[in-house]
């Protein structure tokens, strides 16, 4: 074995253990998750419950009706809707549930414009959070359905932990084929380390289908000022603001009914063109422990594309010996850290299928890496470019 093919071996085993490492530090964070009870008391906290829309008429119905069905005083809480020119039947829909129920109040506004703003969601939560009176604001997306007991929840989290800015989790809806279950896994996985980083009080993620903040403290930080030309990153730039003024504030609720349930990607197009949005966002950030972390993430996802071509130096059954390990190191960390995470939460892992998308998802992140690089995706039927 050539001195090239020892350290190559030696660089991997290396990753493999700071991967392990990293899933060990986040399994530790979970303990310090928001996991309040449900209780039967009177809340006492005004929410505005946000919601930024584009062409939903199919995913609407359920959202609101999730809405209104909260075990939520009624009276505490409103649905502020933005419509992103949409030009289905989605106003329709949502003049039907305002003709149907006077409490919670819906009310529906248009995104405002703003000259050199690429960023719908984040208009909709500057102006939500300057006309609102709530005392926290909440967010979700428009093909998401939610528990009934989800507001009881973060006002619960809110109150208990004197926190000023709540994340919760995020999970695919049961569906059909590869790549729904692929995606059910990558979020379960994602919410993990969202929820062990904050845990340590070094939040480095969070989904915006599932967030709330105090209104008050938003408009302190006026986090997206030097943002709005980026058309993603409204729960993100938020986050970070958050972390740097206020890091002990930032608490993860996990709990079962805080599960908040989206339709995952069809097509593997969309799919594509969703982490690459998310990406794209990613150069903005200041804060070198997020790109550390995404880094060694990357390093080790793409460390088993290539092993094989070592079989074009040394032996086959070598190869084959530092592939399965690093196969089995890799099933070990996740299974670390996701156990945990599901008891809290209580969302099944399948171990299999978990093992079994390890090389696909290995794959689609280092394809994802490299359309990052093309600086450009299609989304809402809206190309971006970055």
């Amino acid at each position: 074995m050539s001195l090239g093919s020892i350290i190559l071996f030696f660089y991997c085993l290396l990753s493999a253990l700071v991967y392990l490492g990293l899933m060990l530090y986040f399994r530790q964070g979970l303990k310090k998750n928001s996991t309040p009870s449900i209780q039967s008391k009177n809340s006492i906290t005004f929410i505005s419950v946000v919601v930024c829309f584009r062409n939903e008429e199919s995913n609407l119905p359920e959202l609101l009706e999730s809405l209104v069905s909260q075990h939520y005083p009624i009276n505490n809480y409103e649905i502020i809707l933005y419509n992103d020119a949409s030009n289905d039947a989605s106003m329709a829909i949502i003049k039907k549930f305002q003709a149907q129920y006077t409490a919670p109040l819906i009310i529906c506004r248009d995104v405002p414009l703003k000259q050199g703003a690429n960023s719908p969601k984040k208009l909709a939560l500057n102006d939500a959070a300057s006309k609102s009176n709530a005392e926290l604001i909440v967010v979700t997306d428009a093909d998401c359905t939610l528990n009934a007991n989800w507001l009881v929840l973060i006002e619960q989290s809110y109150l208990q932990e004197n926190a000023l800015m709540i994340a919760g989790p995020v999970a695919t809806k049961k569906g059909r084929g590869w790549l729904n279950e692929l995606q059910y896994i990558e979020l379960q996985a994602l919410a993990a380390v969202s929820a062990g980083a904050i845990g340590h009080k070094n939040a480095i993620m969070c989904n915006g289908a599932n967030l709330g903040f105090n209104r008050q403290a938003f408009l302190s930080l006026d986090p997206y000022k030097y943002n709005l030309h980026i058309s993603s990153g409204d729960d993100m730039f938020l986050l970070l603001q958050m972390q740097h003024y206020h890091k002990n504030r930032i608490v993860y609720l996990a709990h079962a009914e805080s599960v908040v349930y989206t339709k995952g990607k069809e097509h593997l197009r969309d799919y594509l063109n969703q982490r690459v949005r998310w990406a794209s966002k990613s150069k903005s950030y200041q804060q070198y422990v997020i790109k550390g972390v995404a880094l060694l993430v990357l390093n080790f996802n793409a460390i088993p594309l290539f092993i094989p071509l070592l079989a074009l130096k040394i032996k086959w059954i070598y190869v084959l010996v530092l592939f399965v390990s690093l196969i089995l190191m890799k099933q070990t960390a996740d299974i670390l850290l996701l156990s945990r995470f599901s008891k809290q939460v209580d969302m099944k892992v399948n171990y299999w299928k978990l093992l079994l998308f390890q090389y696909i998802e290995a794959l689609l992140t280092l394809l994802v890496a490299i359309k990052s690089i093309k600086g450009s995706y299609v989304w809402k039927e809206r190309k971006q470019h970055f």
